[in-house]
């Protein structure tokens, strides 16, 4: 698993594939919560939810800066 950042949209159930943390069920946690403007990082196609990789970085870091 990679945890480079990376500009790429992942379908939710796939982005285990792809990175460690966080999990699919605190994905969507944050997504049902919209904790802290959370679904800007959410991309809706089809009824599926996608997770735009540069702006989750974006507001991982914006949300939990030291």
């Amino acid at each position: 698993m990679s945890s480079a950042k990376s500009n790429q949209i992942i379908p939710l159930s796939k982005w285990e594939e792809h990175f460690d943390y966080p999990t699919v069920s605190q994905l969507r946690w944050y997504n049902f919560q919209n904790t802290s403007d959370f679904n800007r990082c959410v991309v809706r196609l089809g009824g599926r939810l996608y997770i735009d990789t540069t702006r989750f970085w974006e507001w991982v870091e914006s949300n939990y800066e030291k």
